[in-house]
């Protein structure tokens, strides 16, 4: 039996460090959002400073509204219709400005979402920044456009504590009690 239990505590330890990669990657963090427009190359407006759990949502041209959260980044035109230029971006770069974030390893686009046409090709990434792309969308008073972050590494310590705790559930697997038989 206590086989059994160092073995599980092991495996919920390894899994416990291992799982939370993403749990906090973007909370309590400052990132920078900026609407870039005619081209992903040209700030419209911003950037503004963000820090995610505390700031809120960052107001783009006193409209559009982005609103970072751990691993999401979500983005609302409360009461507008009408649509998006067809310029070659117009949209959202969320940015690791100050070097805090794990890499950005990951980016799709939530159920949520609701906007026609808002699909992975309107999202791209790279380590450090997450770009969403409205050009020429249609845009419908309920508008809300949302994508899903993942990102990080454990850190080496993390590491270690994992592969120890594989190490103990190897060992506690291993571990044979001998058993005596006697003959009469």
């Amino acid at each position: 039996m206590k086989k059994i239990v160092t073995a599980l505590t092991a495996s919920v330890l390894a899994l416990a460090i291992a799982a939370p990669a993403n749990a906090a990657l973007l909370l309590g963090k400052t990132i920078q959002l900026t609407y870039l427009f005619p081209s992903q190359g040209s700030t419209f407006d911003g950037p503004f400073n963000n820090t995610v759990g505390t700031t809120g949502h960052t107001l783009f041209f006193g409209l559009l509204r982005a609103t970072p959260g751990d691993t999401t980044l979500s983005v609302t035109l409360p009461g507008f219709s009408g649509g998006f230029s067809p310029a070659p971006f117009n949209g959202v770069r969320l940015t690791d400005a100050f070097n805090t974030v794990a890499a950005f390893t990951s980016v799709n686009v939530s159920a949520l979402s609701n906007v026609a046409g808002f699909d992975a090709s309107r999202v791209s990434f790279d380590a450090n920044n997450v770009y969403l792309n409205f050009q020429g969308l249609n845009v419908a008073p309920d508008f809300f456009a949302q994508v899903n972050i993942g990102g990080g590494v454990p850190e080496p310590a993390a590491w270690t504590l994992m592969i120890a705790g594989f190490g103990l559930v190897g060992a506690a697997a291993r571990r044979r009690q001998s058993v005596r038989v006697a003959y009469a």
